[in-house]
């Protein structure tokens, strides 16, 4: 395979042998997952997408533990199992409301 060689912005280029370029970007921004780390709840809103870059959980595993308990949150304290097993039971109880009116205009 060819060497690395200078390309745009400082990133680098090199040619694949099978005729493709790999281009290594200048930086890698932080990749949201699909679901919470701490509660494996699905990330669906942009506060969920915030929470993550910020606290590494989704919005409202933020908003119960990681802002209550900021020192022990970012030493790594999660809750336990227990706990947040009852948190997504009481979650999943809620009902989902559609307003079916703004999706039809």
């Amino acid at each position: 395979m060819s060497e690395w060689k200078p390309y745009l912005d400082s990133r680098l280029r090199k040619n694949h042998p099978l005729g493709f370029a790999i281009i290594i970007p200048n930086e890698t921004g932080v990749v949201v997952p699909l679901s919470c780390p701490v509660c494996s709840m699905m990330l669906s809103t942009s506060e969920d997408s915030e929470y993550f870059r910020e606290k590494k959980c989704c919005y409202r595993c933020g908003i119960k533990w990681a802002d209550q308990n900021k020192e022990l949150w970012n030493s790594g304290w999660r809750p336990s199992t227990e706990i947040i097993e009852e948190e997504v039971k009481e979650r999943q109880s809620f009902p989902v409301c559609l307003n079916l009116d703004t999706l039809s205009r």
